[in-house]
């Protein structure tokens, strides 16, 4: 595991404190070639080489998808390519037979059915297995729904205005789909723990009906309690993340049509009736939550089908006042958060669907702290274990801790069943304020589930637990 400790101390530059340049987030896009049409990316560990994160990409037009492998320089390795079966529309890598190694799985809006293409250990995947889904579906989430530690995912199926939920069997099999009415044209899922109960519930856009459906998760793989909220003029895409400090999930969705994005707050009790509206530009696609300039807030990131780039909307206590733009290829359709160079910031992923390619945006954000730190080092008075960030996170997550004293330090990572799954600090440490990065693996450098995770700080006396959520 690879883990990245930063002092806080006059003159060096750590990871909190002021952004620099903020109107220069990222380089220009990077772009590799993919296959014709590519509606969707997905990231991950592919050959559990731990110190790398590579890339799939589902081609609608050509029934496949595009794996690139990182080569260990901040670039990609040609694309290799693997059949799905007919019109490829939504992707997503997870372990799905508790390998140790991400696989891939994609909802195929021709054929209405899932492909689940197993890893064989070493970054390539056997042949698709397929499960039917309903009509259409255009998009794919994953998440361990019953709490039985095994990843499970669900599709919106667009044509039969439902989502379907497949269980895992635990066997590299899923179980007969269950289905749940949404709205008219469901175009996008996601999962997310709306109520903070450690609990993964489903949201949905639904495109021909403007607003969104939330079905609650019961903890045992049901969804009960589907409640709507009006939203845009054709919504295409949500995401989920803390927008105003609150520690609960807030929802932005991109609208198509009005050309803007819709924030929707959470109450703590998963209610949304406070929202805020900001424009964007021509025919948003896609829409994608994380701290792209370290200022430990959460920011939004809007692919603009129709104006070949996309909007940053930066964080102000809640309020995104802040905007920039970056140059895409043509058509930016899809959109993703990662980590791609280890470097401790959120590059960004951009499926360009009118020009057969995926752009990598480096996210180049410097930080430093503050002129009052001038005079010397500054320690901290208490014991603190901030919450991490960004959260939800794919793959990587930062956390941040303090000691108002030498102490021994011990900060574990731990799943919903109390079972420990790496530890990421064990040493004596001097006073001070520091940073661990955590990659989403386990003692093994093997990569975890998508779920619910708490990380635990033990120092001195004090003992301190926070949760956190991995999401692909």
């Amino acid at each position: 595991m690879k883990l990245c400790y930063c002092a806080l101390v006059s003159f060096l530059l750590v990871l909190t404190g002021t952004a620099l340049g903020a109107d220069t987030l990222f380089n220009a896009q990077v772009a590799y070639s993919v296959g014709t049409f590519p509606t969707d990316v997905t990231t991950g560990d592919f050959n559990g080489n731990g110190d790398s994160t590579d890339i799939a990409v589902c081609n609608m037009w050509d029934n496949n998808v595009t794996v690139l492998m990182a080569q260990g320089d901040s670039s990609y390795a040609s694309g290799v390519n693997y059949n799905t079966t007919s019109v490829p529309w939504g992707v997503v890598a997870v372990d799905i037979d508790t390998s140790g190694y991400f696989d891939i799985v994609t909802a195929n809006k021709g054929s209405d059915n899932i492909s689940l293409l197993l890893n064989e250990g070493d970054g390539t995947f056997a042949n698709a297995v397929y499960f039917n889904a309903g009509t259409e579906p255009y998009s794919i989430c994953a998440g361990d729904f019953d709490g039985d530690t095994l990843v499970d995912v669900a599709v919106a199926n667009h044509g039969s205005d439902n989502l379907s939920v497949f269980l895992n069997n635990g066997d590299s099999t899923f179980a007969a789909a269950v289905n749940y009415a949404c709205g008219d044209g469901p175009y996008y899922i996601i999962a997310a723990d709306l109520k903070g109960r450690d609990t993964l519930d489903l949201v949905v856009v639904n495109e021909l009906d403007d607003n969104i459906t939330i079905w609650f998760g019961d903890g045992d793989g049901t969804f009960s309690g589907d409640t709507t909220y009006a939203v845009g003029d054709r919504p295409l895409c949500v995401h989920a993340g803390d927008l105003n400090g609150d520690g609960h999930l807030d929802l932005v969705t991109a609208n198509n049509n009005d050309d803007s994005i819709k924030v929707l707050f959470n109450d703590s009790v998963a209610i949304f009736d406070s929202t805020l509206a900001y424009a964007v530009g021509d025919g948003p696609f896609a829409v994608y939550i994380a701290d792209y300039d370290k200022s430990d807030t959460a920011d939004i990131a809007v692919a603009n089908y129709s104006d070949n780039n996309i909007t940053i909307l930066q964080s102000f206590g809640g309020l995104f006042d802040s905007t920039s733009t970056y140059s895409t290829s043509t058509k930016p359709y899809a959109l993703e958060g990662s980590d791609l160079d280890a470097d401790a910031d959120i590059d960004l992923l951009v499926v360009n669907y009118g020009s057969k390619s995926v752009g990598w945006l480096k996210n180049t954000t410097t930080l430093a702290v503050s002129a009052d730190d001038d005079a010397g080092e500054v320690l901290p008075d208490s014991y603190s274990l901030e919450q991490n960030y960004p959260n939800p996170f794919n793959p990587s997550t930062t956390i941040e801790y303090s000691l108002p004293e030498q102490a021994d330090v011990e900060i574990s990572i731990y799943n919903l069943i109390g079972q420990r799954v790496s530890t990421i600090v064990d040493e004596e440490k001097p006073s001070g304020s520091y940073s661990v990065t955590w990659d989403g693996s386990d003692e093994n450098g093997k990569p975890v589930a998508t779920g619910i995770y708490f990380y635990r700080l033990k120092a001195g006396s004090i003992q301190e637990t926070r949760k956190m959520m991995l999401l692909k």
